[in-house]
């Protein structure tokens, strides 16, 4: 693994310490037939379930996210850089939060809704403001960014508390989770994982470009994509390569050349190109595709001749957010056992 990916191998590592993801259970395979109205057993995408359905615990998985395998290969060359070096709003400055105040009146804000969790409460809708949390920060702070996530004690470096559901995992989950910061050049709101706590990952509904180190979460497996790299550290993004870890299993690499093959199907089927035994998949789950002067194109679903989405997966195909992301009207993400659902809205404009 090149050199220059050893901020995102520091995040990556960061995700195997989180031990719960939530995601639907289903212990029988899916139907994907037209029967399926009949199967009482089958999977509902938690973000398109009403929210005055109750859920109960036991239809959450609970295994670890990634297994000591993937944890090697993520410590790989892994440099001792503190991740806040990354994120923290030293890089920005004291003039970052006064340009901030000055285009205040005339900025969005962003309401983030809890679509369903298992501790927080669900319909409630947590507002921020460019400079900030809105109400009841704990942090008290008005610089631009807001921090969730769980503190032992009263450190008042985290603005919205998610406290971890069991109470004898608390200690290992101390720490910032997320992170959303308003940027005042682009007047939008950003998001990134901070390397603590279930993970952060966001819900793929447009077409996603695959960059070197990508994580993604499809049921209860993992897929690693990286790019060939020479000696001389020149990227080949004609060359992906993919390594997947489901259970206590790792594939070993699968290596798929643009110039060879344009599409890449992965899920339960075995017509599929990556065939992954996994219950909470749909049987073409999502699709890999390379596209002249762009790259390598990941959508949710299966993908016809014609780039043209077929048909959605059941459970979602999630981008674990290792980078800065930004955040749009109705996209959904989850963390901390919850999933979560952004509108900007302009209530000072």
């Amino acid at each position: 693994m090149h050199p220059g990916s050893n901020k995102n191998q520091e995040l990556i590592t960061n995700l195997k310490k989180r031990t719960k993801l939530i995601t639907e259970h289903n212990d029988s395979p899916r139907d994907d037939s037209d029967n399926k109205k009949n199967n009482k057993d089958l999977n509902i995408d938690l973000t398109s379930r009403p929210l005055n359905i109750q859920i109960e615990e036991d239809s959450l998985i609970k295994t670890n996210t990634l297994n000591n395998n993937l944890e090697k290969i993520m410590n790989k060359n892994q440099n001792n850089q503190n991740l806040e070096n990354s994120i923290n709003n030293i890089k920005y400055g004291v003039s970052y939060t006064e340009n901030i105040k000055e285009i205040y009146d005339k900025s969005p804000h962003l309401e983030i809704e809890i679509l369903n969790s298992f501790i927080l409460p669900k319909g409630k809708i947590i507002k921020i403001n460019p400079l900030g949390l809105s109400e009841n920060s704990l942090r008290k702070k008005k610089d631009g960014f807001t921090y969730f996530g769980y503190e032992e004690n009263d450190d008042n470096e985290i603005d919205f508390l998610i406290k971890p559901k069991d109470e004898n995992i608390e200690n290992r989950f101390i720490g910032k989770h997320f992170q959303i910061r308003f940027n005042p050049d682009d007047m939008k709101y950003y998001i990134i994982d901070c390397g603590f706590g279930f993970g952060t990952f966001m819900k793929i509904i447009n077409d996603i470009q695959i960059q070197d180190n990508y994580l993604i979460n499809i049921g209860n497996s993992y897929i690693v994509c990286t790019f060939d790299f020479d000696e001389n550290n020149f990227c080949n993004e004609k060359i992906l390569n993919l390594k997947v870890f489901t259970g206590d299993y790792k594939s070993s690499p699968l290596i798929f050349n643009s110039d060879e093959q344009k599409f890449i199907f992965i899920g339960r089927d075995n017509n599929c190109d990556v065939v992954i035994e996994d219950s909470l998949l749909s049987r073409f789950h999502c699709t890999i595709f390379y596209q002249n002067n762009v790259g390598w194109i990941l959508k949710d679903g299966k993908v016809n001749s014609h780039f043209i989405q077929e048909k959605n997966s059941t459970n979602g195909t999630w981008l674990f957010l290792i980078n800065e992301t930004l955040i749009f009207d109705n996209m959904i993400f989850k963390a901390n056992h919850s999933l979560f659902k952004c509108n900007y809205t302009n209530i000072n404009c």
